[in-house]
């Protein structure tokens, strides 16, 4: 099952827009925002952008009004140290 989780500001314009997959249609808070995190690592480190924009604020970066600025735009992000904090 795929589900659509948009972000979008209270004028209802969308900023952001991921599809997740989940097990079943029974799921918990903590397996959802896992994979929304999982989700948005697995994208950041695929295009390498200059702004990471997503639920976690990467280690070595720096919070601006655009998202946060890798200080090395070419190291991936690491998905194990990410999930000990959920």
């Amino acid at each position: 099952m795929v589900l659509t989780i948009k972000d979008a500001t209270f004028t209802g314009d969308i900023l952001n827009q991921i599809e997740i997959a989940v097990k079943n249609e029974r799921t918990t808070v903590k397996e959802l925002i896992s994979a929304r995190v999982e989700s948005e690592v697995n994208t950041y480190n695929k295009n390498l952008p200059e702004y990471f924009k997503g639920l976690i604020q990467p280690s070595e970066a720096e919070k601006t009004l655009n998202g946060f600025r890798l200080r090395k735009r070419d190291k991936q992000i690491d998905i194990e140290n990410r999930f000990w904090l959920l």
